[in-house]
This record gives C-alpha cells, structure tokens and sequence, in this order.
C-alpha cells in the first residue's frame, strides 16, 4: 500500500517513482481479481459494513463524511462502530476501544489523531451510543464491535482493504483534481488504477461549493472519459464543509463568525492544507500567514513556540488550526500551561453540508426507516 510522503515532497516523489506506476498497478489489479475469484479469502461481519473510501492519496475529508454518516445513523436509532486502523497509533494492544457509549479514552499518540478526533467530536455532539475502534485487523475490530452490540460499521479509509466484505462502497473525490495527476503510485496520487472504481456504489465529491449538481455537472469535472463511464448511472453526490464552531485550548467557545475581518496565522497538519486555509478566507478571516505541516505531524514545543513567534511577527493576535491537530497540541505541557497560548490558539469545527438524496440512498441500502 502507498507510503506516507511529506506533501512538499510529493512531485519529486512522483517523478522517481513514475517509472514503477505500471509495475504498481499491475500488482493492484491482480490483487483485486484473486479477491474478486475467491483466490484471497474474504470476511464478513455479522452486521452491515459501510466503507468509506477513495482512490486517491488523502485530502478528500473522509474524517468529517465518516463522522456525519456515524451521526445520521445514530439518530436513526442506530448503534454504530466507525472501525479504523488507526494511522499512526502506537499502542501494542489490539483492538483498543477509543469511544464507548461518550466515554472517551486513550491519546491521539497512543490510538492515532483521527480516531482519537472522531471521539472527541461523537462526544461533543452528544452521540452517546457509538463506538471508535482502533486496529489494524478490520475483521477483528469489527467483530468486537458486533459484541459490543454495534448494529452497523463504518469503515473508515476502507475502500482499498477488500479482505472486509461490504454492503456499501462510498467513493470520495476531491472536487479539484479529483484524481491528482492521473497516475497510480508511485508516480501519482492514485492508490490504485482507474477500474477499481467499478466496486463503489455511490461517489461523493467534496469540498464542491462551486461544482454544479446538474446532470451535466460530471463534464466539468474534467474526468477522463473511460472515469465518467464506470460511474455513469450510480448515485453521484456533492459535498461542502461548513464552519459550526471555533474552539480555544481554554475550552472557550465561539461562533466562527468572530474571525471576519480579524488577522490570524493559520496552520495545519493535513493532505490538502489549502482546503483549510480557504475555508478561513470564506469566513472573511484576513489570513496573514499559513504554515503547512506533513499530515498526522506530531507537534512539539519547538514547533507551537515557533508558531508564537511567527504570530508576533505578522501581528495576528489569533491562531486557528484543525480539530486534528489541535487534539495533538493539547498533549504539549507548554502549549496549554501558557495562559496566553490557551487563549489564542484555537480550532476550527467543521461539518459536511451533502444533498438529502445522499442520505436517502443510505436509508434505503440498509433498509433503514424511520427512528
């Protein structure tokens, strides 16, 4: 599977590597075929599996659609378990249960940033009857979460992990470039070749504020032809993020409206940094400076020092990050015992704005009703 790679690093990386795409996707395309005729073994879960996937390298939002979807099925009186791997965890002990009924346990060292952030945000919306699973055996997560009395499971980044039968494959692409440069790694952004798409069932592009939702609107996407065939004739849907909450380290809350018209240093550990960055422009923030870190970076002292400094430097009283990379800073001793930094470093709390037929197709799959 695809290496994490700095994002600053990437077209290098992608040029060394062009010459060994073809080799890559060969290898993917086999490995999809022995699953496809029985020759690799599959699981399945006692309940519904939804994998919420992509085909490219990150940047696409899985975090916060996997977060909306586990709270639609929470109010559909549901009891759902979002599976993850947990990227980055260094925990020995498998699986290990973040989230259970709004009790949150555990470090985003320990079980990774995501899952870790999922908890937090399952909490802070009041769904007490979920739960967050970290392990890298999908089957096993899953089956503990079944005894645990979870009636469906959200795989979070599943797409590629076809050892997991599934009943609903979503597919996300970002609406901008949906598939980076075209090429399957380790010459591009694609985890596998194009024909995998084949096994989604529905296709979500994000961050599509400006994408219109007419018929016609896949054109414009500007996807290659064979592309727009594969997914011609299933359920397309169009997706935006939407500013619901600013969060200080003190534990201060506030309306994102605050930040119109006043100067902020922006920063954030993520695949598609500029995702962010616009978001805070929308919101009419005068953005003075960006600092973009690799994604899942680890913060220090050092680095939330810096971030100071350079906040002094450009006169921005402000600082705002991600919910992801402010669970991490909160780790740092420095970061929340200085009275000041607790009271100008603060997140930004996102959710996803979909068309209501996505959640309708949802309902309708796993023959959901009504609560």
């Amino acid at each position: 599977m695809p290496v994490a790679v700095d994002s600053r690093l990437l077209p290098l990386f992608f040029a060394i590597g062009r010459p060994f795409s073809p080799i890559y996707s060969g290898i993917m395309r086999l490995r999809a075929f022995f699953y496809q005729k029985g020759l690799f073994s599959t699981q399945r879960l006692p309940c519904p599996v939804i994998s919420i996937g992509n085909i490219t390298m990150g940047g696409t939002g899985k975090t916060p659609h996997v977060l909306a979807v586990a709270c639609h099925l929470a109010e559909k009186g549901l009891r759902v378990a979002v599976v993850t791997r947990g990227y980055g965890a260094k925990g020995k002990k498998m699986p290990f249960v973040v989230f259970n009924d709004g009790d949150v346990k555990g470090t985003p060292t320990l079980c990774g940033d995501e899952a870790f952030m999922l908890s937090e945000a399952l909490s802070g919306r009041g769904v007490g009857n979920a739960l967050v699973i970290v392990d890298h055996d999908r089957y096993r997560g899953g089956m503990l979460a079944c005894e645990l009395g979870a009636q469906v499971i959200l795989l979070d980044d599943g797409f590629q992990h076809l050892s997991l039968r599934r009943d609903l494959d979503i597919v996300l692409f970002r609406h901008k470039k949906p598939l980076g440069n075209g090429r399957v790694f380790p010459g591009g952004d694609l985890r596998e070749p194009l024909s995998a798409l084949k096994r989604g069932q529905i296709f979500v592009f994000t961050g599509a504020e400006a994408v219109s939702v007419h018929e016609d609107g896949l054109e414009r996407q500007d996807l290659p032809r064979d592309v727009f065939h594969i997914i011609e004739g299933r359920p397309v849907f169009f997706s935006h993020t939407r500013a619901i909450g600013l969060q200080f380290m003190n534990g201060l809350r506030t309306s994102p409206s605050e930040l119109k018209g006043r100067p902020v240093l922006a920063f954030c550990g993520l695949a598609d940094p500029e995702s962010f960055y616009g978001t805070l422009k929308k919101l009419g923030a005068d953005v003075k400076k960006t600092v973009s870190f690799s994604d899942h970076f680890a913060y220090k002292e050092e680095n939330v020092r810096e971030l100071m400094r350079l906040a002094e430097v450009f006169e921005c009283p402000q600082l705002v990050t991600t919910r992801k990379d402010m669970v991490k800073l909160r780790s740092i001793p420095w970061a929340m015992g200085a009275v000041e930094n607790a009271s100008r470093i603060a997140c930004l709390d996102v959710d996803i704005e979909i068309d209501t037929e996505f959640w309708e197709v949802i309902d309708h799959i796993l023959n959901i009703g009504e609560p």
